[in-house]
């Protein structure tokens, strides 16, 4: 039979229904499950059947159940629970003022404020608003004060699906039986935080309501049978949905140098040494070789003086010699402080920017989480070379040019305007060289991709060229497609070759023009000098080609770094909360409170509430399992519903550290993530803290342990690209053995057993099976045999919980969803 009841089906299950004490029917309280009921249906049977003053909504929809004492205080006689009557609960005017401040005051120094003092168990249910993350609460609150007042109704779907045990605080959405008005209720009676008295609430000074939760009451558990909590299954129509994605990242600045050094800036701290040591030894080499012209001229001008001995130009090649080995060793003492830095720089950056990646959700925060591999490489490797690289050989020429234009003017004045005209012209041609031949060389590498396209399509259709003769047609359009880029590889080698040339001729008429000029003067220059002249007017034209190179380079690595901004900018939608409850050892019970949420194609959940006991083992069922996979996802809040709550051991899953939660939950997936490590190595991830022998009880247990024979170096064999040499069977167990040394409660199997060899699915199974011992396992399968060995089968459908029990029992109904679909299972022809 299927969990869903109709209208002549009213009150609790039949005296027939499973056993409720049996962990397979997903029941742990002491009644059996109630029906599943839709907003309607439970309007409408209870105005009918249960609307005649004997029992409230609440109690007729529930069944009869042993009111259970609530934990003693030192509240005011006003806060204790009133016995259950038809007639209407005392309005809340009726408490003076000075009471309510008395309540407000009050604590019990005997109770803890989240404790059962009879079980002496935690209630830990954060005091918010359903589908409300604890760092937006403060503003929806404020928000809530300006909400009209209205009645809760039925909760819509299955909102009784799983039973809540006993002392477990009630499932948010349960129907109300709260007066439809009361001149006493907060002006935001129809959005009380969840689960909280709505005695609790008092008008303030200005006429708006806050809800104000009493000292040590615990949140979501009401203290009297008349007390409801927050309903957002039926929200307005104008409701707006959250995006998808995360909302756009903040202005930032980007596109400038300056930008770019600020993304640097906490990376190239720790490197000021090396910084420093690079940039001196780089000013004082350059200027070394720089000046080295100087020896030489005064070497030429002893040389050519009267009675020059052999011997005098002697002092000047010395300092020559000296400039020359001071310079280059300094220079390549900067280019290695330089480049040092600059890498390391690099790597802190990459981490940075993957650290914060992990941190974003794919699909809600940033479409494609691979694509930004590009950016973690290329853009990255950009601001490496911008810092070891383009930067230093900027630095470099520019200061060798001045170096050389001032000596110039020190020594030869007249002759200084034809080095810096030709440094000018250099600067000229550099530009509309670069310009032209990066068109060229575009259009050179485009057309050798299409000639390689081309060459590929013809050969792939081989059989379709010979079954209509087209060879000859074949072989002329590829001849055409090559003659094109032979033609685009030939322009651009000639835009290289004429941009060399045009240097060439900047610099062969700057040194005509100083022959020239010097010829013209009175007395003219000295030998020295014209040396001095002729050497900086030739090396400015390869100096100003440098510097426009570089700056071609420092361009493209601000737009990487533009980039990397924008991506560390991208805030995750779910974080940390501000204020977290630390936990012990969990027990891995889970609970799926009003969740609601929307696809594309309609509502995704329509306040869905289900209760999964620890131990049990679920099978979250679908058409298309986009409904299993997202409940998966809010369990390890990847993602999370637009309202409703995730409960994990009666712990609001937004009021724990995602370390906290996650290291609850152990996850196979189809796909497993295997890293370039040993096998060991990759086992040891489930627990870093594991020892080795440890490691190899997890092997075992998971059938991992038939690698440490087969592979050449056992548990030590490292696994190279994500471990593609082994099978797809082998890298599952690798990831069972992971999940088994962590020993989280909760195990949540995402296709796990799905696309299997035959020879590999029996052990995998076998594995899976010792992963779920005692553990409360989550299961989203297409396998007929995997659903078939679960303690519970969950079937969702156009967002409500539509079939709900063992496997087993809902296959003997021919009518089910899950019969249905295992009899399409077994004969997809059918």
């Amino acid at each position: 039979m299927t969990a869903h009841a109709t209208p002549e089906q009213p009150g609790p299950e039949p005296a027939d229904a499973p056993d409720p004490h049996d962990p397979a029917t997903g029941t742990v309280s002491e009644r059996p499950s109630p029906p599943v009921w839709s907003a309607s249906e439970a309007r409408d049977v209870w105005s009918e059947q249960g609307a005649d003053g004997t029992a409230s909504a609440q109690d007729w929809l529930q069944g009869p159940m042993e009111p259970r004492p609530e934990p003693p205080t030192d509240e005011l006689p006003v806060a204790e629970p009133a016995p259950e009557s038809s007639a209407p609960a005392a309005p809340l005017a009726a408490v003076p003022d000075a009471a309510m401040d008395q309540i407000d005051t009050l604590t019990a120094p005997d109770v803890e404020p989240d404790r059962d003092p009879e079980s002496g168990e935690h209630w830990h249910v954060v005091d918010q608003p359903l589908g409300a993350d604890p760092q937006s609460a403060e503003q929806q609150n404020a928000d809530s004060q300006n909400a009209d007042p209205q009645v809760a109704a039925p909760q819509s779907g299955a909102a009784q699906a799983g039973a809540v045990p006993s002392g477990m605080p009630p499932v948010a959405g349960a129907p109300s039986t709260r007066p439809a008005e009361d001149p006493a209720l907060p002006a935001d009676g129809g959005r009380d935080t969840a689960g909280a008295d709505p005695r609790d609430a008092r008008t303030s000074e200005d006429g708006g309501a806050a809800a104000q939760r009493m000292p040590h009451r615990p949140p979501h558990r009401p203290s009297q049978p008349g007390a409801t909590a927050a309903h957002h299954d039926e929200a307005p129509a104008a409701a707006s949905r959250p995006a998808d994605l995360a909302p756009a990242p903040p202005a930032r600045p980007g596109g400038t140098l300056s930008a770019s050094l600020e993304l640097l800036a906490p990376h190239l701290r720790p490197q000021r040494p090396a910084l420093a040591t690079g940039v001196i030894t780089l000013v004082l080499g350059t200027i070394a070789l720089a000046l080295a012209p100087l020896a030489l001229r005064g070497g030429l001008d002893a040389a050519s003086s009267a009675g020059a001995g052999p011997s005098a130009a002697l002092p000047a090649a010395i300092g020559l010699a000296a400039a020359a080995l001071i310079g280059v060793g300094l220079r390549a003492l900067a280019a290695t402080s330089l480049d040092g830095a600059g890498s390391r720089a690099a790597t802190g950056l990459r981490s940075r920017l993957l650290h914060h990646l992990h941190r974003l959700s794919p699909g809600r925060d940033i479409e494609d989480l691979e694509g930004a591999a590009t950016p973690l490489l290329e853009d990255v490797a950009s601001l490496r070379d911008f810092v070891g690289r383009a930067g230093p050989r900027l630095l470099g020429a520019v200061i060798a040019l001045v170096t050389l234009l001032i000596t110039v003017l020190a020594i030869a004045p007249a002759l200084a305007p034809v080095p810096i005209l030709a440094a000018v012209l250099a600067a000229v041609v550099s530009i509309l060289a670069g310009r032209s031949g990066a068109r060229r060389e575009t259009a050179a590498r485009t057309d050798a991709a299409a000639l390689a396209d081309t060459a590929q399509e013809l050969l792939a259709a081989t059989r379709t060229v010979q079954s209509y003769g087209l060879e000859d047609r074949a072989a002329g359009t590829l001849a055409e497609v090559g003659a094109r880029a032979a033609r685009s590889r030939s322009a651009a080698r000639r835009g290289r070759v004429l941009g060399l040339a045009a240097h060439s001729l900047v610099g062969a008429a700057g040194a005509v023009a100083v022959l020239l000029l010097a010829g013209a003067q009175p007395g003219g220059p000295s030998a020295g000098d014209l040396v001095v002249v002729l050497a900086a007017t030739l090396a400015a034209v390869p100096l100003v080609g440098a510097i426009v190179r570089s700056r071609a380079e420092i361009a493209s690595a601000v737009a990487a770094a533009s980039g990397l901004s924008d991506l560390l900018s991208r805030t995750a939608a779910i974080g940390e909360p501000p204020r977290t409850l630390g936990v012990g050892r969990l027990r891995g019970e889970v609970m799926f409170s009003a969740i609601t949420a929307h696809s594309e194609r309609g509502p995704r959940f329509d306040g869905i509430s289900v209760v999964i006991p620890a131990g049990q083992r679920v099978a979250l069922m679908d058409r298309s399992g986009a409904e299993a996979s997202a409940l998966l996802s809010y369990l390890l809040r990847f993602d999370q519903p637009e309202t409703g709550r995730v409960l994990l051991d009666r712990y609001d899953t937004r009021s724990l550290s995602l370390a906290d939660l996650r290291g609850a939950l152990a996850v196979v997936q189809r796909e497993p993530a295997l890293f370039s490590e040993t096998v060991r190595e990759n086992i040891r991830v489930g627990r870093p803290e594991a020892d080795d022998l440890e490691v190899a009880e997890a092997a075992r247990r998971s059938g991992a342990d038939v690698l440490h024979s087969e592979l050449p170096n056992g548990y030590e064999t490292l696994l190279v690209r994500r471990g593609a040499a082994l099978t797809d069977g082998r890298r599952r167990r690798i990831a069972i053995a992971r999940a088994l040394l962590r020993d989280a409660p909760v195990v949540l199997l995402d296709r796990a057993d799905a696309e299997l060899a035959p020879r590999e699915r029996a052990e995998v199974l076998a594995a899976l099976d010792a992963l779920g011992e005692g553990r409360t396992v989550l299961i989203h399968s297409r396998d007929p045999e995997t659903v078939r060995g679960a303690d519970r089968v969950l079937w969702f459908e156009d967002g409500r919980l539509v079939e709900d029990g063992h496997p087993d029992r809902l296959a003997d109904d021919p009518d089910s969803r899950l019969a249905i679909w295992l009899l399409e299972a077994d004969d997809p022809e059918a």
